[in-house]
């Protein structure tokens, strides 16, 4: 049984992130190279559960606007889940309607949930993959908050 389905039409893959030591230089080149847009970087404090324990990591973060696939930069302000020994690809981001679902299913077929968002906002999880970057399940109410923060930094 397919955990995240596409449909043909529709790609559940939204975006790829990558660790990055320096989220305005690597922007700014990625515009250079590809005529990549951006959304206004945000800087957040993210509590999210590692391993059974509550951190909050630093991060600067921003998404592409040319997309999906979008991109997403990171850059870890704290040196905690995140720390740059950047440049890597860290995750492939999925879309799905029930969170919840899903990580149970990803978690019976043996891809443990290794970073949850706290349950207060419970939008995401990041799982290991075999193939090396994490497999990321983010819950499809979030596109709302994603797509009003790229709208914004269009104008």
């Amino acid at each position: 049984m397919t955990i995240i389905p596409n449909d043909g039409h529709n790609s559940a893959m939204y975006h790829v992130g990558l660790v990055v030591p320096d989220l305005h230089a690597t922007a700014a080149q990625y515009t250079e190279l590809f005529g990549l847009q951006w959304a206004t970087p945000r800087e957040t404090a993210l509590p999210v559960i590692v391993h059974g324990e509550r951190v909050a990591p630093e991060l600067l973060v921003t998404y592409s606007l040319n997309g999906p696939p979008f991109m997403e930069l990171m850059q870890e302000l704290s040196g905690d889940v995140w720390a740059a020994d950047a440049l890597r690809l860290d995750h492939i981001g999925f879309w799905t309607p029930d969170l919840d679902a899903a990580v149970a299913e990803f978690e019976r077929r043996g891809l443990e949930s290794v970073v949850r968002e706290a349950p207060e906002r419970d939008r995401f999880s990041f799982h290991r993959s075999a193939g090396g970057p994490w497999l990321e399940l983010v819950a499809t109410s979030f596109g709302d908050q994603l797509g009003a923060w790229q709208d914004a930094s269009r104008s």
